[in-house]
């Protein structure tokens, strides 16, 4: 309840390496700008911050300080794994060349970000380009288009190189991610999952989030997150807290209106139980042997067989 308003609510992401910002996207009144939408009757929406003070609660969320937002729809962040590059997209309404979406950068000075400055890596006019998501290791940007390019139909998820500081080419991620429908918010898990939502895929109605683990051959194997984390209604924009299986979501379940709101969640651990016998070349059995167990989110423990 603490970062929701009377308006929507979206798009969290964990702004710092200790997990105790919280970026998201919100069109409540606070938001810069004095026109509101004549067709919503609510503001364009800015970026929001909340932070954890010193006993490890939840502050009350704030404007981001610096030149960053707007008076335009600026929103759906994300980082760079340095947490000094930001990511955002932004909705320019210029009657003489519109425009629905694109994606901008911004730089961080403490803590204040830069004007956004436009990621022009798509040139076609027409073509809207949002909801940026950081690659783990930092060398690929995806995002959402309705960009055509070898589209599975309506919305594709995209990835273009920003390794060495510059765009490289275009990407489509094809059909194990990509549908007719629509595939939207994507987000990172540090072992390297994406999350995303679509409505395209059996589900459970409106946006259901999916989880997309890449194989050791390139290909991705997709699974519904089911409930309680899905309902009727649109779920997406999951964000993890590190390593641990918490964090936040969005959903416009229980809203009359139809706003979207942020929700925690907390997974079950998946504990697993290891029985074997180690034994050298000859036969031998090693009760002191020691056993590496490596995970493939890079985890790497080294366990006696003695326990």
């Amino acid at each position: 309840e603490l970062f929701n308003s009377r308006r929507s609510e979206y798009s969290p992401v964990f702004g710092n390496a200790d997990y105790t910002q919280l970026y998201f996207t919100s069109t409540r009144d606070k938001a810069k700008g004095e026109d509101k939408s004549l067709i919503t009757g609510v503001k364009a929406p800015d970026i929001f911050v909340a932070a954890k003070d010193e006993n490890g609660k939840w502050q009350r969320p704030t404007e981001i300080e610096g030149e960053l937002n707007t008076e335009f729809e600026d929103g759906a962040c994300c980082f760079t794994p340095d947490f000094q590059t930001m990511y955002l997209t932004r909705c320019v309404m210029d009657e003489s060349a519109p425009r629905a979406a694109q994606i901008y950068k911004s730089s961080r000075s403490d803590a204040a970000w830069s004007a956004a400055t436009l990621c022009d890596f798509i040139t076609d006019s027409v073509s809207s380009y949002a909801h940026p998501a950081v690659s783990p290791d930092g060398t690929w940007l995806y995002f959402v288009s309705d960009l055509g390019m070898d589209a599975m139909g309506g919305y594709d998820i995209y990835r273009v190189s920003i390794a060495g500081g510059s765009f490289g080419g275009i990407e489509n991620l094809g059909p194990d991610i990509n549908t007719p429908g629509d595939e939207l918010f994507p987000t990172f898990r540090e072992n390297g999952d994406l999350y995303f939502s679509t409505n395209g895929r059996p589900g459970m109605g409106g946006l259901d989030i999916f989880c997309a683990h890449q194989e050791d051959d390139g290909h991705w194997t997709v699974t519904n997150m089911k409930a309680p984390v899905n309902s009727a209604q649109d779920d997406f924009g999951m964000t993890f807290e590190g390593p641990y299986n918490r964090g936040f979501f969005c959903s416009n379940r229980g809203d009359k209106r139809g706003w979207d709101h942020i929700f925690t969640f907390e997974l079950p651990e998946t504990i697993h139980n290891l029985t074997g016998w180690v034994y050298e070349k000859d036969g031998y059995e090693l009760p002191d042997g020691i056993v590496s167990l490596i995970g493939n989110d890079g985890t790497n423990e080294k366990i006696n067989v003695r326990t």
